[in-house]
């Protein structure tokens, strides 16, 4: 459904201003039975500026993006990390799994595309397209890399108005 209002153009966007901290906070608070054992890392620092984002489709952002890590992860913790860089606030999600395939980081966010492991891990391949999805309605980057310590990363980028 969710892929059919992305495609579609149906999505009804309600921005405003948003706390990230609290954002995450919530998102964390909803996947408490998938993270748990899962070591969360918040580095998101409570200063950071409010953002202009639908707070629905940033949720919806967020569950995407952790469940993502929570299941691919590895035994690592789990980073959530904010800062302010000039004109931008960048949040980002790192997991300490496996990483993506080389050449991968632009692919993970296609329909039904599957990372290490194929299906083995039971996703349908969705997740990530959706979070891209939403994250292009409301005008944030997204993006994927491995972190040159291991994992990977996926960020979000809000430009400050």
């Amino acid at each position: 459904v969710d892929m059919v209002r992305i495609d579609s153009g149906a999505l009804k966007l309600a921005p405003e201003a948003t706390d990230l901290t609290d954002a995450v906070a919530s998102a964390v608070h909803d996947l408490k039975t998938l993270l748990h054992g899962s070591r969360i890392d918040l580095r998101v620092p409570p200063d950071l500026p409010l953002v202009q984002a639908d707070p629905t489709l940033l949720h919806h952002i967020l569950i995407n993006l952790l469940a993502n890590a929570a299941v691919h992860g590895g035994a690592g913790a789990i980073e959530i990390g904010g800062r302010r860089v000039r004109d931008e606030v960048t949040l980002s999600v790192r997991d300490h799994g496996p990483g993506l395939l080389p050449g991968s980081e632009a692919q993970v966010f296609e329909t039904f595309a599957q990372g290490r492991g194929g299906d083995r891990h039971g996703g349908s391949g969705l997740g990530l397209a959706i979070a891209k999805g939403f994250a292009e309605a409301m005008g944030v980057g997204i993006a994927a890399h491995n972190d040159p310590e291991g994992g990977a990363v996926f960020s979000l980028c809000f430009r400050l108005r």
